[in-house]
């Protein structure tokens, strides 16, 4: 019971959560059951028998059935969003299930809670659409870049001639992120350079070289083409260059920097890498490159890690520290009737994208080894966990400690011409082995596998069978031009 109420069948609770299961028909095949104000499990056994090899999820409303929580395989607990200290419960149902788990959720509610809790309920469902919506939003990203993303993957493995790694060390790391709080550190970047291994994002490479500071390593994700831009400066002789597969890099910088190859661990990218046998760093995958470079720099140091720039909040006037490739491009259609004033005047909004990015860092566990770090910056929003410092801070945790013992062991050059034609015919066997493949079909039309997967079978799903092997057939022509011998 629950508020005076019984949230149960006082004399065959078993029976009604049978009754309960029989009376759901998803319009599709579902991955994951979520069950919201689900009480006591008796529904599980009857929804895995229903539902054979899904995941079956529930949120609770109260803590009073937390004794059960090992019946289900994942239990979320609604909490009031203004007393709560933990993520919104969209941001874990989303962080759980992920964009292509939400989308083959089926969601459901126990009807006695629903009487029982009213609020609870109606704001439970409220943060359920959050999670669709972020999910679709994510979908139609991936949908949109995916063959693009894809020809990316392509060429790194064959443009790229140096490959490094990094070998671990214990001295502080600091991330620098491309927002104005980046700006109150420059000083402080420059005086304490030789105590600290820098990371620098690829929008922010740019504002620190030109300020006479050098990054050990700068990382690009970004598939989109404006995303070169910011590495279009890069030369031989510049930092090593971490770069994802599906990055858009430019053939001269692919061929002149040395590379560490980051993995996500699926998808073409991934494969590709294996097939040429290039050594590669497992990377974490996020909306945002700054959380790549984030969880990048967790792995290579035992010691804590510092964000510069990372304000990720709507700001007046330019939202990147100067100067930006991206702001010079920009700049050059300033005119009198389309003034820099009024182009720059949307990015002090509230943007979806920059709260996705924010929410992520906000309910990420870094387990108290990453700081925001400024010059007494005052940030219009905080991060979760991550606490806000200065460079006082950072002294005492530095200790003045050499980065010497963090390096860039050669792992392989390829610079003959013979190689080239080699890695070439590797690439399109690897292409013709894995394009019909089920990672590679989820990064080249992400939308149309989770759909043909929801199938519930029948003409439905042969149709979106065809669907699919007609979008390969029109793409493996435009993936594989100039790789043939």
């Amino acid at each position: 019971m629950a508020g005076g109420l019984h949230l149960h069948s006082a004399y065959n609770p078993e029976r009604e959560a049978e009754r309960f299961v029989q009376g759901i028909k998803p319009p599709f095949m579902p991955q994951y059951v979520l069950v919201t104000g689900a009480g006591r499990p008796y529904t599980v056994p009857y929804l895995k028998k229903e539902f054979p090899g899904v995941k079956v999820c529930a949120v609770q409303y109260t803590k009073d059935f937390s004794d059960t929580d090992f019946s289900w395989d994942k239990v979320f607990y609604f909490e009031d969003p203004e007393k709560s200290v933990s993520p919104p419960l969209s941001d874990q149902i989303f962080n759980y299930l992920g964009d292509e788990g939400t989308i083959a959720c089926f969601f459901t509610s126990w009807r006695p809670s629903e009487r029982t809790f009213p609020e609870e309920y109606k704001a439970t469902w409220e943060e359920i659409k959050k999670a669709v919506l972020k999910s679709r939003t994510v979908l139609q990203t991936r949908t949109y870049f995916g063959r693009r993303w894809t020809k990316n993957a392509v060429r790194l493995p064959l443009f790229a001639e140096r490959f490094v790694s990094v070998t671990k060390g214990d001295v502080p790391v600091i991330v620098c992120a491309s927002g104005r709080s980046l700006e109150s550190s420059v000083p402080f970047l420059k005086e304490f350079r030789e105590s600290f291994f820098l990371i620098a994002v690829s929008s922010a490479y740019n504002a620190l070289a030109s300020r006479g500071i050098r990054s050990d390593i700068c990382v690009s994700t970004d598939g989109g083409y404006w995303a070169k831009k910011h590495l279009s400066r890069m030369g031989e002789n510049d930092c090593v260059l971490a770069l994802a597969p599906e990055a858009a890099c430019p053939a001269r910088v692919l061929e002149s920097v040395r590379i560490l190859a980051l993995d996500y661990s699926d998808g073409p990218g991934t494969s590709l890498l294996k097939s040429c046998r290039i050594p590669a760093m497992p990377a974490v995958r996020c909306g945002t490159v700054s959380g790549t470079a984030v969880a990048l720099a967790l792995s290579i140091t035992a010691a804590d890690v510092f964000v510069c720039g990372l304000d990720l909040a709507p700001n007046a006037g330019h939202s990147h520290t100067q100067p930006n490739e991206l702001e010079t491009t920009d700049s050059l259609t300033d005119r009198r009737l389309h003034t820099q004033e009024t182009r720059l005047c949307p990015r002090t909004f509230k943007s979806p994208a920059m709260d996705t990015y924010r929410e992520w860092f906000s309910s990420s566990d870094f387990g108290g080894r990453v700081f925001r770090l400024s010059a007494g910056y005052k940030y219009n929003l905080t991060l979760g966990s991550i606490k806000d410092v200065d460079w006082d801070f950072f002294k005492k945790k530095a200790h003045e400690r050499q980065k010497a013992d963090m390096t860039f062991p050669k792992l392989m050059e390829r610079a003959a011409a013979d190689d080239f034609q080699k890695r070439r015919s590797i690439i399109l066997s690897a292409i013709k082995a894995g394009i019909g493949g089920e990672e590679w079909l989820r990064t080249i039309m992400p939308a149309d596998y989770i759909l043909y997967e929801r199938s519930l079978g029948g003409e439905d799903k042969s149709a979106r069978s065809e669907k699919i092997d007609m979008g390969i057939r029109e793409f493996y022509p435009e993936l594989t031009r100039g790789l043939a011998p």
